[in-house]
């Protein structure tokens, strides 16, 4: 028998990060695993991982996006 994939909501994972700490996103800035920003035009999210070539995974209330960090 397979397991079941458990769906987390946005909201769970977003209450175990620094909400109060949150930063406009801005492609200038660096950003870390677990960190909260606000973007313009997604919304609130949170780095969900950091990769190779200035590139940062935020994960969105309706998506995950591939945005630049640190140009």
């Amino acid at each position: 028998a397979r397991a079941r994939a458990e769906v987390v909501g946005f909201e769970t994972l977003l209450a175990g990060k620094k909400t109060a700490a949150a930063r406009p996103y801005s492609p200038k800035q660096t950003y870390a695993v677990d960190e909260v920003v606000d973007h313009p035009l997604f919304g609130r999210g949170f780095v969900s991982a950091v990769r190779d070539g200035g590139k940062v995974e935020i994960t969105f209330r309706s998506d995950v996006k591939l945005l630049v960090h640190g140009r």
